[in-house]
């Protein structure tokens, strides 16, 4: 099976990328081949035509390249090829920002002037490139939310299976799976991308609720259940306005105001002001922006725990160290969080499943494997096998690679893998449920690839973030296949080995703090 997807373009940006290139480079040559032509017909003005090769050794001086001059053109060429079609295909992204696949037939009609100049698809030189880049544990080329897949990886769904007789080992399994659907209460969970919070509304979906995001006058992020108290209109799909001062969202259906505390600030149908409830009229939440991602704690409305009884937000210091460079996504899974979770702390999977990019499929063990608990999280700690994509990164071959897992109630992860000459980078992945179904990954990836400060100034450019950005999202392209195949349900029991042991320990945790709320 093949999951469709453009192997040649990380991005719709790098064809363009590489089409200026050319064009930059082929101007400059024109600028040379110009600056060649006016010294011949110079020559021949001043000698005439007869006598251009007597005169030709004393003028090859006149001859010389130019270049400084070919590489300013070359250079600026580049840039206003690029910038023009960058442009344009920004705004067609813009004009359709939920629908993928109208935006790429948007941009494949899209005529540009750099495209009419060079209408070709470049697909040898790509690949060229794509070779070349896609090297490294990062691995800085791939494909953007899909993956290719072969047949092998493609569990058939398993035909069903006659109920067994029901025992005591049988009611154990089923209350053991059931508890691993629900969902954590009284624990934070990573609802939005802080920079996705800009000036508009943003509707967020989670354990069954949903809920709308915005910024108050403060620039505070603010959270208040979506749907409108008048008569149910989703608030996300309306507008922000302000009243008395304050930053309110408006609804879409007739223009109800509500402030991030929820209280109702306005109805423009009210004839008098005493006509509308000055109160709240809808549950605002608590959120906090910490660490790049937008934090709701999700509280048991039967049995809340008191604020200072709240665990802590499953914060990671990288994310706010200035020497560490994150980049962030999200990724949707068509299943059950429990199951999204535990493949994100899943060791042993990498090799297998990540043999294109880090994992080791020659070297698959798991090596002296430490775990240890607190009240609110489980880290192990053990060392791997690595496998340099190319030549490229054999600099960073270490015999053998130290990796720190953490898992962290309610379901966020950080695996940091350290490698040759103090380069590191770090997987942060928060699994939050959608509804009982449905699960979305936010992730950042944050990166450390130099420990000297030129070099981690050129690593941490921000260029780099849109291909660390594709390449997380083909690694969790791959996971999604699998995991939504997955069907525990169809064992009496799981069998776990050593390697697994940070997934045990996890259960274990989760499981005590479910019982304990």
């Amino acid at each position: 099976m093949q999951v469709q997807t453009r192997l040649d373009c990380p991005t719709p940006f790098f064809e363009p990328l590489v089409r200026s290139f050319l064009l930059g480079v082929g101007t400059g040559a024109l600028f040379e081949g110009a600056h060649v032509s006016l010294s011949a017909l110079r020559l021949v003005g001043d000698v005439g035509l007869h006598r251009v090769s007597e005169a030709l050794p004393a003028a090859f001086e006149g001859f010389t390249p130019m270049f400084l001059g070919d590489h300013v053109v070359a250079l600026s060429s580049w840039l206003l090829f690029y910038i023009v079609e960058a442009v344009a295909i920004y705004a067609v992204l813009k004009r359709h920002p939920d629908d993928a696949e109208k935006a790429a037939k948007a941009l494949d009609r899209l005529k540009t002037l750099p495209k009419r100049l060079l209408p070709l698809r470049l697909m040898v030189i790509k690949q060229i490139i794509l070779a070349g880049m896609d090297t490294g544990p990062l691995q800085f080329a791939s494909v953007a939310t899909t993956v290719e897949t072969t047949e092998s990886t493609i569990l058939p769904r398993p035909v069903r299976i006659p109920p067994h007789p029901v025992g005591n080992a049988q009611k154990s399994r089923e209350r053991e799976l059931s508890d691993r659907r629900k969902f954590l209460r009284n624990a934070w969970y990573a609802i939005a991308i802080s920079e996705e919070v800009k000036d508009d509304p943003v509707g967020v979906e989670v354990l069954d609720q949903h809920l709308v995001l915005f910024r108050d006058e403060f620039g505070d992020i603010k959270c208040v259940d979506s749907v409108c108290p008048h008569r149910g209109a989703p608030l996300d799909k309306g507008v922000m306005s302000e009243h008395g001062g304050r930053r309110c969202v408006t609804c879409p259906y007739h223009a109800w105001a509500i402030d991030g505390e929820g209280i109702l600030r306005d109805v423009p149908a009210a004839e008098h002001s005493e006509a509308w409830p000055r109160r709240k009229v809808v549950d605002a939440h608590t959120v906090k922006d910490r660490g790049g991602f937008v934090w709701f704690m999700a509280l048991d409305k039967q049995h809340p725990l008191p604020e200072a009884e709240w665990p802590p937000i499953p914060y990671v210091y990288e994310l706010d160290d200035p020497t560490w460079r994150p980049t962030f996504g999200s990724i949707e899974f068509e299943c059950n969080h429990s199951g999204v979770f535990e493949n994100a702390i899943d060791i042993s999977h990498i090799h297998l499943l990540h043999g294109d990019s880090f994992g080791n499929a020659e070297q698959q063990v798991i090596r002296g494997m430490q775990c240890r608990a607190d009240p609110f999280s489980v880290t192990a700690s053990f060392t791997l096998s690595n496998k340099p994509a190319s030549a490229l990164w054999e600099f960073s071959r270490v015999p053998e690679v130290h990796v720190t897992a953490r898992a962290m109630l309610p379901s966020s992860s950080v695996i940091t893998f350290t490698l040759a000459r103090g380069l590191s980078f770090s997987t942060v992945v928060n699994t939050t449920p959608i509804d009982e179904h449905r699960t979305v990954n936010r992730f950042a990836l944050v990166r450390k690839l130099a420990v000297d400060p030129v070099g981690a100034a050129v690593f941490n450019w921000p260029v780099w973030d849109g291909l660390a950005r594709q390449a997380m999202l083909k690694i969790l392209g791959q996971d999604k296949v699998m995991v939504e195949q997955l069907r525990p349900e169809c064992l009496d029991r799981e069998v776990s080995v050593r390697a697994d042991m940070i997934q045990v320990a996890f259960r274990r945790l989760r499981q005590a703090w479910l019982d304990a709320n």
